[in-house]
């Protein structure tokens, strides 16, 4: 069985930040407490984090996760 990708906002700024700190995915996994498997995961787009999992990364990457309310 394979896995379907999906790259997203998520995957591709994960990605792009830690490129640009020139850290591995072993050593972004280990700064934010997941396995270096589950960033891979999210940066090919295999894995959607759970908020508290993707709020762990970004706050590593030296970013901050917002969620905001849109009323229509």
């Amino acid at each position: 069985m394979t896995q379907s990708r999906r790259e997203s906002w998520v995957s591709i700024s994960v990605r792009r930040l830690r490129a640009a700190k020139r850290w591995s995915r072993r050593e972004l996994a280990e700064r934010s407490g997941v396995s270096a498997n589950t960033i891979a995961n999210i940066e090919h787009g295999f894995a959607m984090p759970a908020v508290d999992t993707l709020e762990g990364v970004l706050h590593e990457l030296g970013c901050e996760l917002k969620i905001e309310e849109k009323l229509l």
